[in-house]
């Protein structure tokens, strides 16, 4: 199913939304406008985190909603709501006739879609829970047998879904799906006494599964590793007055956010 297919489905078919009670409230408080568009947008995200061999947290949120935007000359309107009805969407379009009474532009043509798709079809959440589980105790375990000074291990993983569509009066609609992943480890190493952190993390937009390459998260585990051995040995960097050498180029910043904004007018105005 592609993303106009899917955002029918899910904005329409599902809420019982007439698609066609969306086009008349358009062409009655938007098309007479220079521009204006109503944005429908549904989102879900799941997260798990696994803290020294026991699940911490597991969450599970959803949302959904419009925006009915329009615009005449330099002024705007917008309202939203977060329930999907003929109602709400009503209530929203009475904001714009309640500005823009009397009033009438020219509506500016549709941009002209240019975008390549590339994620379409994917679902990040493609992994039950008891999978996902599954996975972080296997990284908790990998990271403790990889280092006996390891005392703390906290990895987490994310996904979020988003299904946007925009209907314009007298245009096509256009819509877009957006999965998301992210995995996270971070670890603790003790020695002598002294405790440091370390922690990586990726993410991309493609389907949890294929995502979760046991070498992707294991060079997650060793960039974690590196940062928290580094962190143990570092000493403290020397304090005091310093002398700085700044070579040309983007060194020039360091400079300006030493003293260059209490150079600048509006500091001075100010006294």
């Amino acid at each position: 199913m592609d993303a106009l297919d899917f955002t029918h489905d899910l904005f329409f078919t599902k809420t019982g939304l007439d698609p066609a009670a969306v086009q008349r409230l358009m062409e009655q408080r938007l098309a007479p406008l220079d521009d204006g568009e109503v944005f429908f947008e549904w989102s879900d995200q799941d997260s798990v985190v696994m803290e020294n061999s026991e699940i911490r947290t597991a969450s599970y949120s959803q949302d959904q909603g419009f925006g009915f935007r329009g615009v005449l000359g330099a002024q705007s309107t917008y309202a939203h709501a977060g329930t999907l009805d003929e109602a709400a969407l009503g209530r929203a379009a009475e904001t714009t006739e309640a500005l823009f009474a009397g009033k009438s532009g020219t509506q500016a043509p549709a941009p002209v879609g240019t975008n390549r798709s590339i994620i379409q079809g994917l679902r990040p959440g493609d992994l039950e829970l008891a999978a996902k589980v599954e996975k972080l105790g296997e990284m908790d375990q990998r990271a403790r047998a990889a280092d006996p000074r390891v005392v703390q291990v906290v990895a987490s993983i994310t996904t979020s879904f988003q299904a946007v569509r925009i209907e314009r009066p007298g245009a096509p609609a256009v819509a877009d799906l957006r999965p998301l992943c992210r995995l996270q480890i971070s670890l603790t190493l003790e020695k002598d006494g002294r405790r440091e952190q370390g922690s990586h993390g990726w993410g991309g937009r493609e389907a949890l599964s294929a995502f979760m390459d046991d070498s992707k998260w294991q060079y997650a585990l060793n960039r974690a590793l590196h940062g928290a051995e580094v962190n143990l040995e570092a000493v403290a960097a020397p304090a005091g007055v310093l002398p700085v050498v700044l070579g040309a180029g983007w060194p020039g910043v360091m400079l300006h956010e030493a003293v260059g904004h209490g150079l600048e007018g509006d500091f001075n105005r100010k006294g």
